[in-house]
């Protein structure tokens, strides 16, 4: 399986329909809700079909999508972080999400770390993209910490929300 090595705290997998439970939790969080979007996931069978739909065709296609993020110790489900590939973009997109009591345990930068170097060692990526609101301060932060930096702004297609577009290059280029 093509996920990202273990880290010291956390371990990646491919999501599955048995993990609807959680990311019905996860995805109808304010947070998520405010810096993500409502995804209109408001029961089990649109969670599995979700999953079923976006991430799972995802790793079918791309070789890659959202991981789920479990803690190492037990197993608990925390988050999902992995890679989104988005039409006119350059590159994929780093994509995180964690839930918020979880919030502040420095889980979200372990794994996106994790990730971009998944991406780079096991994927040969050169660059990485990613999206955030101008309004999230830790996520911009912990894009800061990754070395991503800011490359311009626009409006989210689709949509009339300005995002901002962070950049990451690989350091074997």
């Amino acid at each position: 399986m093509n996920v990202p090595e273990a880290t010291q705290r956390l371990t990646f997998r491919e999501a599955n329909e048995a993990d609807a439970g959680f990311f019905l939790k996860l995805m109808n969080e304010p947070g998520y809700h405010r810096y993500i979007g409502d995804k209109q996931i408001s029961d089990l069978a649109r969670a599995a079909a979700y999953i079923r739909e976006k991430l799972i065709q995802s790793y079918r296609s791309n070789g890659f999508g959202l991981w789920l993020v479990t803690r190492m110790s037990d197993g608990e489900p925390l988050g999902i972080c992995g890679l989104v590939e988005r039409e006119g973009f350059d590159g994929p997109d780093l994509g995180y999400a964690f839930l918020a009591e979880h919030g502040g345990s420095g889980f979200a930068r372990e794994a996106a770390h994790a990730v971009s170097d998944h991406a780079e060692r096991m994927l040969g990526l050169a660059q990485l993209i990613a999206i955030v609101t101008p309004d999230n301060s830790r996520s911009i932060k912990l894009l800061q910490k990754l070395g991503f930096s800011r490359s311009h702004d626009m409006v989210f297609p689709g949509t009339d929300e300005l995002v901002d577009i962070y950049c990451w290059k690989a350091a074997l280029n």
